[in-house]
This record gives C-alpha cells, sequence and structure tokens, in this order.
C-alpha cells in the first residue's frame, strides 16, 4: 500500500494506491493553504482511512527538489524530508519503509505511459509522423498556479525522466501585439518568463497589459474572473484567452525543439481546463507549427490536453 500526493500552490490532492495503481475512492483534495505544512496536510488525510499498512510514499511538489530540504514555489511549505519521515513513522505510520519526495513535473512525466484515451484530448489534426518516434520522448508542459516542465524517454524497458524548472525559462513575442505585451511588462519590471505569462497569475498580468495597451481602465480581475467575462463576450477577456493560448502554443514548440519530444506533447495544469473549447479553438496548434526551418518536424508531433486532474496522483504511484 502506498500513500501518494500531488502538491501544488493551491491544491494538495491526496490518495492511496495499490501495486501502482490509483485508488480512485481514496482521492482526496486539500486546499495547501489550509495547512501549515505538509505534515498536518498527510496527517488530515490519513484520520479517515486505515492506512496503518501503508509502508511507502511518494509525494510529487511544486517545486525544485535537490536535496534534504525542500521548499515549495507558490506556497509557504518547507520542510527536511529526512524529518518528515522520522515524524510520520514516529506518529503516524509506524511500518513506513520509504519516503520520497519528487518534482510534480516529474510525476506528471511518470504518468504518460500509464493515461488512457478517456484522460486524453488530442489537439489538431492526426498526425503521420513516425510510429518509432511517437514511442520516444515525450514532454509535459502545464499552467497552474506556476508553470512546469518534463520529459519521459523509453529506456531499455524502462522510464527516465528529465525534471526540470522550465517554467522559468524566458519566452519571446511572435506579434506586434505580444511584442507591446513585453514592452510593457518590461517597463512594469516584470519578469517575462513562461511561468509570469503562462499561469493564473499570468492571465492576469496579460488582461492587465491589454487593458493598459487598449487604454482601458486597468482592471485586477482574478484568472477566474477573466474567464468567466470571456464567456460572457468580454472583449478584453476574449483577448486575453486567445494571446494566453497563442503564447502556450510558443512554450509547446520550443518545448519540442529543445526536447525533441517526437512523442509528443501533453499540456496539464489546472487553468486550460477551465476554458477547454477556447483552448481547443485557439491559435495554440498553428502557433505550434509556426516555424520557417522546422515546420515539417513539429507537424508530425502530436499535441494533447490531459483532461484528468489527477495525472499528477497517477504518476507518484508508479514513481519509483
Amino acid at each position: 500500500m502506498r500513500l501518494i500526493g500531488d502538491i501544488g500552490g493551491t491544491n494538495a490532492r491526496f490518495a492511496l494506491a495499490m501495486d501502482g495503481v490509483l485508488l480512485e475512492t481514496s482521492i482526496q483534495v486539500l486546499k495547501t493553504a489550509a495547512f501549515t505544512s505538509l505534515l498536518d496536510a498527510i496527517k488530515m488525510f490519513l484520520q479517515t482511512r486505515d492506512a496503518l499498512q501503508v509502508d511507502t510514499i511518494r509525494i510529487a511538489i511544486a517545486g525544485p527538489v535537490t536535496g534534504d530540504r525542500v521548499e515549495m514555489t507558490n506556497a509557504n511549505w518547507n520542510f527536511s524530508i529526512r524529518d518528515l519521515t522520522q515524524a510520520l513513522q514516529r506518529d503516524v505510520l509506524p511500518a513506513l519503509q520509504s519516503l520520497r519526495i519528487i518534482n510534480d513535473f516529474e510525476a506528471q512525466a511518470l504518468a504518460l505511459p500509464h493515461l488512457q484515451p478517456q484522460h486524453l484530448t488530442r489537439i489538431g489534426p492526426i498526425t503521420d509522423g513516425d510510429s518509432d518516434a511517437q514511442n520516444g520522448c515525450k514532454s509535459v508542459i502545464g499552467p497552474g498556479t506556476g508553470f512546469g516542465a518534463a520529459s519521459i524517454v523509453a529506456l531499455e524497458g524502462r522510464h527516465a525522466v528529465l525534471a526540470s524548472e522550465g517554467g522559468h525559462a524566458s519566452i519571446g513575442p511572435q506579434t506586434e501585439q505580444e511584442l507591446a505585451v513585453f514592452d510593457w511588462l518590461l517597463r512594469n519590471r516584470l519578469p517575462v518568463t513562461r511561468e509570469e505569462l503562462l499561469s493564473g497569475p499570468g492571465l492576469e498580468r496579460l488582461h492587465r497589459a491589454l487593458c493598459a495597451i487598449d487604454r482601458r481602465p486597468v482592471e485586477k480581475l482574478s484568472a477566474s474572473a477573466i474567464v468567466d467575462a470571456a464567456h460572457t463576450g468580454d472583449i478584453n477577456a476574449r483577448a486575453t484567452l486567445e494571446i494566453f493560448c497563442a503564447l502556450l502554443g510558443t512554450a509547446a514548440r520550443d518545448q519540442a525543439l529543445i526536447c525533441g519530444a517526437r512523442g509528443g506533447i501533453y499540456i496539464s495544469g489546472g487553468i486550460v481546463m477551465h476554458f477547454v473549447e477556447t483552448f481547443l479553438h485557439s491559435q495554440f496548434r498553428a502557433r505550434f507549427e509556426d516555424s520557417r526551418a522546422m515546420a515539417d518536424y513539429l507537424r508530425k508531433i502530436p499535441t494533447y490536453l490531459i483532461s484528468t486532474p489527477y495525472a499528477g496522483l497517477i504518476g507518484a504511484a508508479n514513481a519509483g
């Protein structure tokens, strides 16, 4: 029996897994900000479950994992893996033998070989790509509270994951409108990175930038309010979603080219799921293929939207 978690800046998802299979009836979603620590959140999850036989824990967390000390990027949780293990063994899970913390997008990548057709929505036309290539390197990127990126490749019957902090990579403009937006960001001393634009807070920054550029009153709307306004026909909100989707196409294209992800680019994260139809009919795929030198290469790479919110849990269930 394995306790698994997928911890982001907004939601902390927990569940149990047996032999790599996610037990969906055990899934519980908690608000990260409601807890002062990962230990407290785990205790809350376990209060209503007979989990004394849990001997393994795998937690995917939004932030770099490079040693014993872990600090989340978009939440105030920081802890020692060693101290957390000892506290759990002492107070909650006496049978615990192994606790491993991994990056949240490492878990997203580990989920890719285990996703079912109902978990995926294809973006763009069916490609005539090389089947051998499609079994090769795959990358997942995703806008949520932040922005994550990772890749996975099959090696001798096993899978190796290349985790990254790709959310903090820069991104460039491709239209005059995007150039104006980037100019506004720089004049307001805001970094021009994937995470600064392709995230919940990024959606809000794009909206403020477009308001300023169009000389409209600069409204400080939340990401959810922007999506709601776009659905009711607000011109500036719709323009915000359109530029967001196009820039996400740029980020996906760059990921495919840099990682050689001929097996596909997968879009994860919670933001896009709030405007799926807009996304599927956006400029995302056109921007993905838009390259003077590499259009033929890109045209053969499939792109997918991951439609399950539990990909991180599926990946954590299968983390070695």
